[in-house]
Parts: structure tokens; C-alpha cells; sequence
């Protein structure tokens, strides 16, 4: 089985609906896989609809910051093994393939002008 996969910024996908139109977007391109970022969603796990899934990990303090995922369409939905929510910023996901298993790492890096770990800064 073949699978397209890409990566996106969406932003944001509080607004109702926004999973769907998404989903929506990346059928009309033959997207399968995409790794996601800013989804902004309070929680971690998985979420399902008719014609998509939604796998996300979230920061479970504030609605509305960081989060990470992906978004599975067609029958690539039928194909995941797992989902590891490792944080707001990362989650891992692994998908059968036909002759090897493969793991997916979505990541949302810190802004260039963000310092959360108090590093020092060189120039």
C-alpha cells in the first residue's frame, strides 16, 4: 500500500468543523498522512470520524497553545498500530506497511525568538 504524507502548520483547529475541512483539503490531493502542528487541542488521544482520523497530543492545561498530531485519511485509517503522545510538542505514530512497519514523528519547535529552556543565546 502506498501512502502520500506531508506535513502542515494549521494554526489552529478549535473552530467546529475544522478536522473535516481539513480532511476535505487533503483528499482533493491525495494526502493519506500528515503530520500536524498547532492543533491547539486540550488533550491527547484519538478522534474519529467517518472519513478520518485524528490523532493528536495535546497540552492538558490550556486550550488554545501548541499540539501536535496527525490526521489520517482514506484507507491509510485502517493501517495505524499505535499512537504515543509524547507532549505538547511531539507524539509518535507507527502505520503497518506491506514489507516493514514505519514510525511517524510529528514535532512543533519552539519559535526562534522563544528561550522555554532558558538557554543561552550566543551571537
Amino acid at each position: 500500500m502506498e501512502f502520500n504524507i506531508a506535513a502542515w502548520n494549521v494554526q489552529s483547529m478549535l473552530q467546529a468543523g475544522k478536522m473535516e475541512e481539513i480532511a476535505d483539503e487533503l483528499k482533493k490531493r491525495n494526502i493519506q498522512i500528515t503530520a500536524l502542528q498547532e492543533v491547539r487541542w486540550p488533550h491527547d488521544g484519538w478522534n474519529k470520524k467517518k472519513n478520518c482520523m485524528l490523532l493528536c497530543s495535546g497540552l492538558k492545561t490550556s486550550k488554545g497553545q501548541h499540539g501536535t498530531g496527525f490526521l489520517i485519511t482514506g484507507c491509510a485509517t485502517q493501517c495505524v498500530l499505535s499512537f504515543e503522545p509524547v507532549n505538547e510538542r511531539m507524539c509518535k505514530m507507527r502505520i503497518k506497511g506491506k514489507f516493514y512497519n514505519m514510525t511517524h514523528i510529528s514535532i512543533y519547535a519552539l519559535k526562534e525568538d522563544e528561550n522555554k529552556w532558558n538557554v543561552e543565546v550566543v551571537e
